[in-house]
């Protein structure tokens, strides 16, 4: 009868905060090897990342290292200056 009473109604937004972060802490406090876990495995995620742009943008996304020049004197039909 209870639930009957509720339908149609929210809790506020900070209310639904604080039960959310309240069960957040009870779970962080009753399993605390799991939070270890999961934090560890956030951390080497955001490593891989890191790692991996890096290689991308010094590989692929870094400008060359010439002037425009340089590259107008090159193509079919054009000599390479020495």
């Amino acid at each position: 009868m209870r639930s009957d009473m509720n339908i149609g109604r929210e809790k506020p937004a900070m209310e639904n905060f604080v039960c959310d972060l309240r069960a957040a802490v009870h779970t962080v406090a009753r399993k605390p090897g799991f939070t270890i876990v999961v934090a560890l495995m956030l951390a080497a995620g955001i490593a891989t990342n890191t790692a991996i742009f890096s290689v991308v943008y010094g590989v692929l996304l870094r400008p060359l290292p010439y002037g425009l020049a340089e590259i107008d004197n090159i193509g079919p039909g054009k000599e390479r200056s020495s």
